[in-house]
């Protein structure tokens, strides 16, 4: 049986980004934004999108938490609800796993990490899995790409259908999962063979298979 190698994105399958920066945006404008749900934001850049913010105030937003203006951003975002069925299941079926995420900021990898470690803990009672989780911080998630390569994963899986996308069109031998989410329905990257859509845990488990 061949060894599971796993990159799993961060924000938007294991990690709620959106709940928080909306609470974060409203706390600094003052503006009465929806709260994320399982049928929005239905784009990326939903906030300029859906006329919500302009362009500046969303920009001006992403340099504080760059900067580090909003301690603990990063380590106290809000779990979805499948999160700890996901982490069980890697914890039962991967050999290796390499948390990789596109984030900013000086703390950005110990708060990663202590967030991952948290929710690792809270699900999974093997020692060794939880002293060593491998998180991968980046500056955009064109860098994913070399790295999941460089890894030689065997499984990826993430939210953003564009870096999927580039990565099915390399044509390599990584299974590709899309972590359905609102924002990715009308996505690409499900036209390429490699690429698998994956609606639920237990489609999850299955596609490790």
């Amino acid at each position: 049986m061949t060894a599971i190698r796993l990159g799993l994105d961060l924000d938007g399958c294991l990690f709620d980004f959106n709940t928080a920066f909306v609470r974060l945006a409203q706390t600094r404008t003052d503006k009465l934004i929806p709260q994320p749900s399982d049928t929005w934001p239905t784009t990326w850049d939903y906030l300029v999108d859906d006329g919500h913010l302009d362009r500046r105030d969303y920009q001006q937003l992403w340099k504080e938490i760059c900067r580090g203006d909003h301690p603990g951003f990063w380590s106290l975002l809000p779990r979805y609800p499948c999160s700890k069925s996901l982490i069980e299941i890697v914890g039962n079926q991967c050999q290796e796993v390499y948390f990789i995420t596109s984030r900013c900021g000086p703390t950005r990898r110990q708060d990663s990490t202590r967030a991952v470690t948290r929710l690792i803990q809270d699900t999974v009672e093997d020692r060794d899995f939880i002293a060593r989780p491998t998180v991968i911080p980046v500056d955009s998630h064109h860098e994913k790409i070399p790295i999941i390569n460089a890894l030689r994963l065997t499984h990826y899986v993430d939210d953003r259908d564009d870096t999927l996308t580039e990565l099915a069109s390399y044509q390599g031998k990584v299974n590709i999962g899309l972590w359905s989410m609102p924002w990715n329905q009308s996505g690409q990257c499900v036209k390429y063979p490699s690429v698998t859509r994956l609606t639920s845990p237990e489609a999850f488990e299955q596609w490790l298979k």
